[in-house]
């Protein structure tokens, strides 16, 4: 997706394109869902996800993928950060993936902010390049 912005000339046209895109982004959510969930960071997000607010799956599914529209579209590439989004991708795939465990085996003891919370610890420590140890010999890799 970067590299298809980038094309666009000019760095002003490509900033216009990607916040008018952005703002159609955050109209469709708002009148969806009754929130924008993309604006800022994401934190209002992971914190609605981590309490229980959003639920459903397939909305879990369709915020991951658009978490990072804003961001790749309009900044910088030495601006940008990616711890937040990794945050913002990992609580939403985390829970929706509670979700559907919870749905493809009934009665499951699963919880989606537990879900969120370890899908946000693996897509930061694989955004990061964190370092992976191995098993009980803790040697790092």
């Amino acid at each position: 997706m970067e590299d298809l912005f980038d094309l666009i000339p000019g760095r002003y046209s490509r900033h216009a394109i990607g916040m008018t895109l952005v703002g159609v982004l955050m109209y469709a959510l708002y009148r969806m869902a009754g929130h924008y969930y993309v604006d800022g960071v994401g934190y209002a997000t992971i914190q609605a996800t981590l309490s229980g607010a959003i639920s459903d799956g397939g909305f879990l599914l369709l915020l991951a993928p658009v978490s990072f529209w804003p961001r790749v579209s309009v900044w910088d590439r030495k601006l940008r950060r990616r711890v937040s989004p990794s945050l913002f991708m990992g609580a939403t795939l985390g829970a929706a993936f509670a979700r559907l465990v919870s749905v493809v085996i009934p009665g499951a003891p699963v919880s989606a902010p537990a879900f969120a919370i370890v899908g946000m610890g693996a897509m930061v420590g694989g955004g990061t390049g964190a370092a992976r140890t191995r098993g009980s010999q803790g040697t790092a890799r």
